[in-house]
């Protein structure tokens, strides 16, 4: 009796690499900076603006975006000792969260990553758990092929035995026939024994493996749902997170899509520069970066390659980080 082991691939999920935080052809009067961004004209400091209306399915209190917004604010204004911003109560630029089918589809992709979070972490709790009993039932195996042995051994001895009593070779008492008729009893009740043993041995491989190749199939189909996850997240890389536009006198920040405070606050940050007058900047882990991605998610403070851009924008002065 043998049980082989198994390999049971379990795919972890991918993020999304990275996110364009605005797109091509952004309609109003602003200036590009080259890559189709609303860029404006030319830095107004400082910049009147407050928080507007804020759609309650983003799951996001207004506490929670005013804190965010003025983290966002923060970011630049620690940069320089001019001021950048100023907040009103209802005058200036508004900046609104305006839900979509973009932050729909986040929030539908986010709940399927926990989905599937959980799913992986039961997979392999249930693999772990069958790789124990399957050493658990390897040594029981061991044992018993230890305790076969053992019965051979003594069956072999016992037959001996007897055939020496047949022949005549040993002395013919009635204490040996009757030690001769104790080892038999007992060797039958070993070889019960034995058989029971193998039954309740045979029962749990077979079990072991069904529940094996159960486990062999709900892994593959979680592998399965993984890579639709992941097409899924590839797919939806092209939209725009944010956007800042500007009608003449009126200027807005609009987002569109922002899963936690710190997702807002880097995407918040984002338009803020530019509406300050900022393009995009090379460097992948700046808040002015094309992309939000693993490099800049997580800012709380600008780069160098922020800060100079600040200061050719507003022409300003601005401090090292």
């Amino acid at each position: 009796m043998r049980i082989s082991l198994w390999h049971i691939g379990i795919v972890t999920l991918v993020g999304i690499a990275a996110i364009p935080l605005v797109n091509q052809g952004l309609s109003g009067d602003g200036l590009l900076d080259g890559t189709g961004t609303s860029v404006a004209d030319d830095c107004e400091i400082p910049i009147a603006l407050h928080l507007g209306s804020i759609d309650d399915r983003f799951d996001l209190g207004r506490s929670t975006v005013n804190r965010a917004l003025r983290d966002a604010i923060a970011m630049w204004e620690e940069a320089s000792d001019d001021t950048l911003f100023r907040e009103t109560e209802d005058l200036g630029m508004a900046v609104t969260l305006e839900y979509d089918q973009r932050q729909a589809s986040a929030q539908a992709r986010d709940r399927d990553r926990e989905e599937l979070a959980q799913m992986e972490e039961t997979l392999q709790t249930r693999q772990a758990r069958l790789r124990r009993e399957h050493d658990s039932l390897s040594g029981d195996l061991a044992a018993f092929e230890d305790r076969q042995r053992e019965y051979n051994a003594r069956r072999r001895e016992h037959e001996e035995a007897v055939a020496d009593w047949n022949a005549g070779r040993v002395e013919q008492t009635l204490a040996r026939r009757a030690e001769l008729e104790r080892e038999r009893q007992e060797l039958q009740q070993a070889r019960q024994a034995l058989q029971e043993a193998r039954h309740q041995l045979q029962g749990r491989q077979e079990t072991l493996q069904a529940r094996q190749q159960q486990l062999e199939e709900d892994a593959r189909q979680f592998n399965e749902r993984v890579a639709a996850y992941n097409r899924a997240a590839a797919d939806s890389v092209g939209f725009e997170m944010a956007r800042y536009q500007r009608h003449g006198d009126e200027r807005a920040i609009r987002v569109f899509r922002a899963m936690g405070d710190d997702e807002l606050r880097v995407v918040l940050a984002h338009e803020l520069g530019h509406a300050l007058g900022i393009g995009h900047v090379n460097d992948q882990r700046a808040v002015m970066h094309a992309d939000l991605s693993s490099a800049n998610r997580q800012r709380t403070t600008l780069t160098a390659a922020d800060r100079t851009a600040l200061a050719d924008a507003c022409n300003i002065g601005v401090e090292d980080s």
